[in-house]
């Protein structure tokens, strides 16, 4: 049964990380519900290590340990549902892990 406080670990981890951000992510099941079908397991985990401010994809395999071939579908995926913000500026891009409110619930369905 490890395995399942494992899960809900992640997705409440995840929730942390949201309510950093001005608009808060308040504790609710419902709401780790919601995240969990958002953003997949692997995608929650790599969240959960995002800085608060924006970075660069050099910053996140640094902080993972991971090579920037196995952080880039993730991404990408992460991306293309608006749960993350890519910027470019300067020739050079960008992340950012969307808030909850306004956020990644409004470029969800704004897709």
């Amino acid at each position: 049964m490890g395995h399942i406080n494992a899960k809900k670990k992640i997705w409440d981890e995840l929730r942390k990380r949201l309510d950093l951000h001005s608009v808060g992510l308040p504790r609710h099941a419902t709401i780790e519900r919601i995240l969990a079908l958002l953003f997949t397991k692997d995608e929650a985990e790599l969240a959960t290590a995002f800085p608060v401010t924006t970075f660069q994809l050099e910053d996140l395999v640094l902080k993972t340990g991971r090579k920037e071939a196995e952080l880039m579908p993730l991404l990408d995926s992460m991306a293309s549902k608006g749960l993350v913000l890519e910027i470019d500026r300067d020739n050079r891009r960008y992340y950012w892990l969307s808030a909850a409110f306004p956020g990644f619930f409004e470029y969800t369905f704004m897709r």
